[in-house]
């Protein structure tokens, strides 16, 4: 239509001027283009937004996080309008996360799986080694935390980015295949990067590529752990790759986001703590479980409550009309809020943290997967975990909270590791169980991967709260009307493959354990 137009504008000059010939009009395409709005962005442009749109929909207040997450693995409690936290979900409840994945809306695409491929595409084209590493790390991340949800899922007819005409209606394939393909990018990702040159546009690492080298290799590992009860051998065998190839070493090598303190760059997390504090509170059975271990984290996690001066957790799973103080009433001064450390606009968001890659190993090294003393490593993750808040936030969170929350003190970590149900060997609890307890205190604020192992672990076993809709907390995600209307045959036949199971019981591949039965939590 555009060149119809210049082709007639064309026409009336020479009649209006007789002598005028068109091809100096040739160039009006050119005109019409805007050069300050480019119709492709280049790789280090794409970085930015993936990265922080991989982190506000993952922990975000609005998407994943809060609203389901860390209810189901109750981390955080919902206080009012508690639907999700006592289990009234929809079977379209969770079609805004499998649009945060998928989305084609925005330029570039705001879907984080498409914006991947976009940014992979880019790069490969570009011919730079680096941010192709990058993008399929953060990919390969991606894909890991939708199938992990919903468990079969487009994947390998689904990402195209423009490599080739894209798929309307792409199959749904098999977790375990996604699985392995994940391997295989992580273990082409991690191979190619050149650690002695940058990539720009990293909000992440700021361009250090030893760190992506780590992160990805860290990735592999968690999620050679994710098959420990389907498929050992596998599992052994790439944790074990996993670690000879380099892993997470120190704090520098955690992968987190950190936000400003100046909207609308601040944590999205921010919003749900502050802006509405009526909403979520820290869980009853997440706070008693660290107090009765003396847990010096609680004070980070929670603030003490106005009626009494302690720590309390607010009952998961109990309708808006319940009461849950002393007085059998509803008392919102009863329970602790969010801690301050929590409530500063430029708290971090953790892709994943290197205390998660400590107990990672503790886990592989007590199985023989890897060499090394479980023991150590189990030790050296709890440590890990609390550095994290070694610094206390007598100045960042001055503004909430009075008096400002202690650093944690070694006669702290000291006590800690020498409780009876926390100490390595002899303690009350068996070591492997220690450290699955442990990836659950140490993944607050990460409420999508602290589920995620909770499914794998069954410990603690988690029991519904007492209004709850359903026997078990959810352990799967549906998936979303849209593609039942769109994608009918092939979400149809994933079902089929699930055992017909498309509810919040249904299980993803991996997940075995007896969600049914265990002690008490």
């Amino acid at each position: 239509m555009r060149n119809l137009k210049i082709r007639s504008l064309c026409a009336l000059l020479i009649l209006a001027v007789g002598t005028a010939g068109c091809d100096e009009f040739n160039n009006l395409t050119d005109i019409n283009e805007n050069p300050n709005s480019p119709t492709s962005l280049g790789p280090e442009f794409l970085l930015p937004s993936l990265i922080r749109g991989l982190a506000n929909e993952i922990v975000g207040e609005s998407n994943i996080d809060l609203p389901s997450a860390s209810l189901f693995v109750q981390h955080a409690a919902r206080i009012q309008y508690a639907g999700a936290d006592r289990y009234d979900l929809g079977t379209d409840y969770g079609s805004g996360y499998w649009g945060s994945f998928w989305s084609l809306s925005g330029d570039p695409p705001n879907g984080n799986l498409v914006l991947a491929q976009h940014m992979l595409t880019g790069a490969i084209a570009a011919g730079n080694a680096n941010e192709t590493a990058v993008a399929m790390i953060l990919k390969a991340y991606a894909a890991h935390n939708l199938t992990d949800m919903y468990g079969d899922v487009p994947y390998f007819q689904a990402i195209k980015g423009g490599e080739s005409a894209p798929v309307i209606r792409p199959v749904y394939d098999s977790q375990s295949s996604i699985y392995d393909d994940l391997f295989v990018q992580l273990t082409a990702a991690t191979g190619m990067i050149n650690v002695g040159a940058s990539i720009n546009g990293d909000l992440a690492f700021g361009g250090d590529m030893d760190s992506w080298r780590r992160f990805g290799n860290s990735l592999r590992l968690r999620l050679a752990m994710r098959l420990s009860e389907v498929n050992a051998g596998k599992a052994a065998t790439e944790a074990a790759a996993a670690v000879t190839a380099g892993v997470m070493e120190d704090h520098s090598h955690t992968a987190a986001l950190f936000y400003s303190a100046a909207q609308p760059d601040h944590n999205p997390m921010w919003q749900g703590f502050v802006e509405r504090p009526g909403d979520y509170r820290p869980g009853k059975f997440f706070i008693d479980e660290m107090l009765a271990r003396v847990d010096p984290r609680v004070r980070f996690h929670g603030d003490l409550a106005v009626d009494g001066g302690v720590h309390r957790g607010m009952p998961n799973g109990i309708n808006d009309d319940r009461g849950f103080d002393a007085n059998g009433e509803r008392d919102f001064d009863y329970v602790s809020q969010v801690g301050a450390w929590h409530l500063r606009r430029d708290a971090p968001a953790f892709f994943m943290e290197y205390a998660e890659v400590l107990l990672l190993q503790a886990e592989a090294a007590d199985r023989g997967w890897i060499s090394g003393s479980a023991k150590t490593f189990y030790e050296a993750g709890i440590n890990a975990s609390f550095d994290v808040y070694q610094d206390g936030c007598a100045a960042s969170c001055g503004a909430f909270v009075t008096p400002a929350v202690a650093a944690i003190t070694q006669a702290e970590r000291d006590a800690y590791l020498a409780h009876a149900l926390v100490a390595w060997d002899g303690g009350a609890e068996a070591n492997r169980s220690l450290i699955y307890r442990a990836y659950w205190f140490q993944l607050w604020d990460q409420g999508l991967e602290a589920i995620l192992k909770n499914r794998r672990t069954n410990i603690p076993h988690l029991i519904p709260g007492q209004d709850a809709f359903n026997a078990l907390v959810p352990v799967r995600w549906p998936y979303p009307r849209s593609e039942q209307t769109f994608n009918e045959t092939n979400v149809l036949a994933a079902i089929a493959a699930n055992g017909g199971d498309d509810s919040w019981d249904g299980r993803v591949w991996w997940d075995v354990s007896d969600q049914d039965s265990g002690p008490s939590n």
